[in-house]
């Protein structure tokens, strides 16, 4: 029997993944209008998706590295958008 290859996960399927599991967790939450952009900018549904990230991340074992990379990212996105909005606000 041949070696197993590793799965090399793309970086851009992993990051839509994480934001359907999020999507998908809200709205069965009750949160019937999280959406693929909101997630990032509403202010209740982006505090839920970086705790999940946050908590996530922790969990991740450093031989996940481009998983680990896509998490800080989506992390890095949330932030940014929040300190957007806030410089924004008179």
């Amino acid at each position: 029997m041949p070696p197993r290859k590793a799965i090399v996960e793309d970086p851009a399927a992993l990051r839509k993944r994480f934001v359907d599991i999020i999507v998908k967790s809200l709205r069965e939450f009750g949160y019937p209008s999280a959406n693929e952009e909101n997630v990032f900018t509403d202010h209740v549904y982006s505090t839920i998706f970086l705790q999940q990230l946050r908590e996530g991340l922790g969990g991740l074992p450093e031989s996940k590295p481009k998983t680990r990379e896509v998490v800080q990212g989506l992390i890095d996105e949330i932030e940014n958008k929040a300190q957007t909005s806030k410089d924004k606000t008179p």
